[in-house]
Order: structure tokens, then sequence, then C-alpha cells
């Protein structure tokens, strides 16, 4: 490492306090750090954001923290086929108005995350940029939410146009 950060030097002593509290009464594993900073270095492990509200005066600030669970976990290990994983793209790819049904996945692993790659069928009458766009969020969000893996890129390539 370069730099050893402190949580105390990110993180506010209420913040600590709330991640004390949740290990000690729920048993999870909280780092009170942005979600992206850590799913950097833990792709694949189970990430759950939590949101935690508090007042200033009359405004109300949402700041995010991270759950872990880290691999010592009592709940063991757990593994993903990359089958299921493309499934679930191609489902998710699918249900998308204006993609038709059809189409292929095919993941590439990586050390830091995966790459989804969607060939798709779409459908006559949609603006194709749009709607590309519109799957590339869509499945890097559920893969990344249903999975807890790392989407690094969701490649789309429109194979077919149906009329």
């Amino acid at each position: 490492p370069d730099k050893t950060l402190y949580i105390e030097e990110i993180s506010s002593d209420k913040e600590i306090e709330t991640a004390r509290f949740l290990r000690s009464k729920e048993g999870k594993h909280a780092i009170p750090a942005p979600t992206l900073e850590v799913k950097k270095y833990f792709s694949g492990y189970l990430l759950d954001p939590m949101k935690i509200f508090f007042r200033r005066g009359k405004v109300e600030f949402e700041k995010e923290s991270t759950v872990v669970r880290p691999t010592y976990s009592y709940l063991g290990k757990y593994t993903i086929s990359n089958v299921a994983v493309e499934q679930l793209a191609l489902f998710t790819a699918n249900s998308i108005s204006g993609v038709a049904k059809g189409g292929r996945a095919i993941l590439e692993n990586y050390e830091s995350g995966i790459v989804i790659n969607l060939e798709l069928n779409l459908e006559y009458g949609y603006k194709i940029d749009e709607l590309l766009s519109k799957v590339q969020e869509e499945v890097k969000k559920i893969v990344e939410y249903c999975t807890a893996l790392n989407v690094l890129k969701v490649n789309v390539t429109a194979k077919k146009l149906i009329i």
C-alpha cells in the first residue's frame, strides 16, 4: 500500500458508532465508506448499500455507508455460474420495451469484475442508441444488485431488427 487511511480520518464519530452497533447487534461488518471505494477491492463479495439519514436543522442529508460480508462469514461461501449470470442479463435485457425475445449473452471474467456481451434482437420503431444505452444501464444495475459482482462493462450489439 502507498498510504494507510484510518477510518477516523474519513468517517464521523456517529458513523463509526452506527457501524459498531450493526456489528455487535446484527452481526454485520459495516464499513462507513462509499460503496464504490470498497467494491473496487471486494469484487464478488456480498455488498449492500445502507442509507443513513440525519438532520441538521430542517434539511435532511443522505449519506451512504457500505455493509460488507467478509469471506470468513459464518454463512459460508457462494458461487454463481456464468450461465446463471448470462441468463439474468439476457432476461433483464428482454424485459425492456423495444427488445425482442431471443438474443445471446456471453460473460468474460476478470480479476476486478465481469464484462457482459449481449447480442440482441430489437423491435422496429425505437431509437436504437437510446434503447441500447437503457439496456446497458439496466443490465449493469440488476446484475450488480442480484449477484454483488462488479460489472466492469456491458457491451450491447444489435444483431437483428424485427419489423
